[in-house]
């Protein structure tokens, strides 16, 4: 993908995604990986070009197709003026892409090694154009949900008051990383039940840790909000063992 920048804007091509802005204006360019069936809503067969009545709105979405690639332009809440709005069509009519497929990567998943007394599991995932996913849990039960269920309700009806269930997920959104929010250390007084759909006598401690290449979203589930210091270091013991994989380039 490349794009002529206007001059005193800034933009950047990542991993799916093309970025542009200045003079107040905001602008994405976010490729879709294609589907089995024709859209409708990529028919356009060159980039859109943009009018004030576009900036209206963020939900706001024009399709088009370039080079065989499916591609969602949107244009950010403004008031462009008329020279903006020419500087930002004049950028839109020099995008070009290569045609290809460039996705579909296998993504590895992080792994637990099996331990007496965990039963563990991963799930890989392939690379997308808007990114991709994967699954690991450990749990002191056999793990009876399926890898994107969180909470894992069924896991959690069968586990005893001393027993632990760990999941992580990492993904990759072209459009956004997670906001950090803990670590991958457990600390009891995080520990707490404000989670969807929990259980009111279940204990979740949460993290999203930002990792070269992708996010880290963990979960650990207790069955009481108060777990002992014991059972949190035997979570944190099957936590340290954690590997992490590199993924493809985005």
């Amino acid at each position: 993908m490349s794009l002529t920048v206007p001059a005193g804007w800034h933009a950047s091509i990542t991993h799916g995604l093309v970025l542009l802005r200045g003079k107040g204006v905001k602008l994405w360019i976010r490729e879709t990986s294609p589907t089995r069936r024709p859209d409708p809503f990529f028919r356009r067969r060159a980039v859109p070009t943009l009018h004030p009545s576009d900036f209206r709105s963020v939900e706001h979405h024009l399709g088009f197709t370039l080079s065989g690639r499916q591609f969602a332009l949107l244009p950010f809440p403004a008031r462009p003026s008329a020279a903006t709005l020419d500087a930002v069509n004049a950028a839109l009519g020099s995008f070009t892409v290569k045609p290809g497929n460039y996705y579909g990567q296998r993504l590895p998943p992080a792994r637990l090694p099996a331990q007496p007394g965990w039963f563990v599991g991963a799930r890989g995932g392939k690379l997308l154009a808007e990114g991709g996913q994967t699954e690991t849990w450990a749990a002191t039960v056999p793990y009876r949900d399926t890898p994107t269920q969180i909470p894992p309700i069924h896991t959690l009806n069968r586990l005893p008051r001393d027993g632990v269930i760990i999941w992580v997920s990492l993904s990759r959104d072209s459009a956004l990383r997670i906001r950090p929010v803990n670590s991958l250390r457990i600390r009891a007084r995080l520990i707490g039940n404000n989670f969807e759909g929990l259980p009111p006598n279940i204990g979740v401690y949460g993290a999203s840790v930002r990792k070269t290449g992708y996010d880290l979203d963990l979960r650990v589930f207790f069955k009481t909000v108060h777990p002992s210091a014991n059972l949190i270091a035997r979570a944190q013991a099957e936590l340290n063992r954690l590997r992490l994989p590199v993924w493809p380039p985005g």
